[in-house]
C-alpha cells in the first residue's frame, strides 16, 4: 500500500579492513537499485546517497536534523523493534537491508525483511549498524522504539496471545494433523 517510488536492496561482503566492519554503509558498491517509479532514471541513488553521506559524515544535530526530514522514523522504530522482541540478527553491517523511498512524502522507510532469530538473549540489541547507532543517538528515537516494543509485548507479541492465536491455528488445522502421521 505504497505510491511507487524506488527500492534500494544492500548487501555486502566486503569488510572495510580500517574498521574491521562491513562497509555497506560507508559505500554505495554494495547498494542496488531493485525497483523504480515509471518515468524515473533507471538507476536513481540519490535519496541512498544522502542516507549515507548523513551516516558517513553528519555530525549528530545534523544527523538528527536529516534524520527527522528524511526518515520515516516511526516505521523504522517499528522496524527495529521487531528485530529487539524476536531476538533478530540478520540487519547487520554487512546484509538485509532494504529501504523504500517514497517520493511524495520525501521519506525512506525500511522494508521488513529477512527476519530470523526468535530465541531467548540475555542482550537488547544482538545487532547494531552505522544507521542505527546514528538513531539511537538521535533524540526521542530511542522513545519511539521503546514505545513500540512496550505495546508489542503487552499486546500482539505478549506470551498470552501469541499462545491463543497458535492454540486456535492448531484448532483449524487438527483434523488434518491427526490424519498425517
Amino acid at each position: 500500500r505504497r505510491m511507487p517510488g524506488h527500492l534500494y536492496s544492500g548487501d555486502s561482503e566486503t569488510v572495510d579492513a580500517g574498521l574491521g566492519v562491513g562497509d555497506l554503509f560507508f559505500s554505495r558498491q554494495g547498494w542496488q537499485q531493485v525497483a523504480a517509479r515509471e518515468g524515473d532514471p533507471a538507476e536513481e541513488f540519490e535519496p541512498l546517497d544522502r542516507l549515507l553521506t548523513a551516516v558517513r559524515q553528519a555530525s549528530f544535530s545534523e544527523f538528527a536534523n536529516y534524520a527527522e526530514g528524511a526518515i520515516d522514523l516511526d516505521r523504522y522504530a517499528t522496524f527495529d523493534a521487531l528485530d529487539v522482541v524476536f531476538a533478530g540478527n540478520e540487519h547487520d553491517y554487512l546484509s538485509n537491508h532494504k529501504f523504500y523511498y517514497d517520493p511524495y512524502r520525501n521519506l525512506l522507510e525500511p522494508i521488513a525483511w529477512s527476519f530470523r532469530g526468535f530465541q531467548y538473549e540475555p542482550a537488547l540489541n544482538l545487532i547494531d549498524h552505522p544507521l542505527l547507532i546514528r538513531l539511537k543517538m538521535t533524540p526521542g528515537y530511542l522513545t519511539r522504539r521503546n514505545r513500540t516494543i512496550y505495546s508489542l509485548l503487552m499486546d500482539k507479541a505478549s506470551v498470552p496471545n501469541i499462545r491463543s492465536r497458535t492454540d486456535r491455528l492448531f484448532e483449524t488445522m487438527a483434523a488434518h494433523l491427526s490424519t498425517d502421521p
